[in-house]
């Protein structure tokens, strides 16, 4: 099946949740997960009409639709809010606040059968995230099972950097000294500068 896409933009109320549902499932009927994007499409239509200026009056959010393959890219676009969505910690006793976390962990990739997920807060970081992945697999590069990602970027999150580099110089250089040198070196440093 050729790559396609498709968005349609609802007025911001309550009923437009569930009209955005049927959207989504009217245009990946037959789709292996489609209970899931039905859930993905609600949870972020709610968040959108609850806790953005997609809810204020004459507001919109709008869904978007793109099927590539056996991938599936959802998103919700809404007008912005006063503060960045961030996902309540798994302890949180409050009754609403999951659907971000519900969200995340939807939202997978498969590495040799294991599934991975990772989120984002703008659809270029996601579709910037496949690319990458896409590239790697392309190439014939091998991916980390564990992590889920290409052996170059577990490699990259691996690298020393020069932060590091300049803290192990530091202590080795400490170490070599006499440990009262080092004390009086340290007393003569200004406390700001110190961690």
């Amino acid at each position: 099946m050729p790559p396609w896409r498709i968005s349609r933009t609802f007025l911001s109320s309550p009923v437009a949740i569930g009209e955005a549902r049927r959207f989504t499932t009217l245009f990946l009927k037959g789709w292996p997960s489609l209970d899931d994007a039905e859930l993905i499409v609600r949870e972020l239509a709610t968040n959108a009409v609850r806790h953005t200026r997609s809810g204020d009056f004459g507001g919109h959010f709008t869904v978007c639709i793109r099927v590539d393959g056996v991938t599936a890219w959802l998103a919700v676009v809404d007008q912005g809010g006063p503060r960045t969505p961030h996902m309540l910690s798994e302890q949180a006793d409050e009754e609403s606040g999951r659907g971000l976390r519900l969200v995340a962990a939807l939202s997978l990739y498969t590495v040799a059968g294991r599934e991975k997920s990772k989120t984002f807060e703008k659809s270029a970081q996601a579709k910037n995230w496949l690319s990458v992945l896409r590239q790697a697999a392309k190439n014939g590069e091998a991916f980390d099972i564990a992590a889920g990602l290409p052996m170059s970027m577990v490699k990259a999150k691996e690298a020393r950097t020069f932060y590091k580099f300049a803290l192990a110089y530091v202590d080795m250089k400490w170490r070599m000294q006499r440990p009262r040198a080092a004390t009086a070196c340290r007393t003569r440093l200004p406390r700001s500068s110190l961690p």
